[in-house]
């Protein structure tokens, strides 16, 4: 994805950004994405429809990957496996995980340009995926404790009737 916001620091590539040292993993970017949303020129002009697109082209870009790693899991790897901010699990590429990460930052870049569009609170997404999981899963343990799954198939299953009541139930309020 490219880009052009101004940057908090003056750091390298290979340092870590003044305001970010304690934070890693999820938290991380979900900081570095709100203070884009904030701050940036860009991030600001960005139409959900937008972030969307940039999303399927990094979909399509991790699904590229996925195919290699399928196809070919032990190419040979790029040379930046030496910075250790790309290290990854033995015989996983670079490239995927860095796919990865693409995908999750457009997803909250796309949460936050809605969120911003049509004044949803910004947990409301969060909370509601959650619910709808919960839901679709009531074999775990915040279930109703007394579904079981302990196949694939099971668990399939449960998923697909949760969604037809699910479909019922919006149906009957509309």
């Amino acid at each position: 994805m490219s880009m052009s916001c101004s940057s908090a620091t003056d750091s390298s590539a290979t340092e870590e950004p003044a305001w970010t040292p304690a934070l890693q993993g999820r938290d991380r970017l979900v900081a570095v994405v709100a203070a884009l949303g904030q701050d940036c020129v860009w991030t600001k002009s960005m139409r959900p429809v937008d972030m969307l697109d940039w999303l399927r082209s990094e979909c399509s870009e991790l699904e590229k990957e996925l195919s290699l790693e399928r196809d070919c899991p032990t190419r040979s790897r790029p040379s930046n496996e030496s910075d250790p901010r790309l290290r990854t699990p033995a015989g996983i590429s670079s490239d995927l995980v860095a796919e990865l990460g693409d995908v999750l930052f457009d997803t909250l870049m796309l949460h936050g340009a809605c969120c911003r569009a049509f004044g949803i609170s910004p947990d409301a997404a969060w909370n509601t995926a959650a619910r709808k999981v919960e839901g679709r899963t009531p074999y775990m343990v915040w279930g109703d404790g007394v579904s079981t799954a302990t196949t694939v198939d099971e668990a399939e299953s449960h998923w697909r009737q949760a969604k037809r009541r699910e479909k019922a139930a919006a149906a009957a309020a509309a």
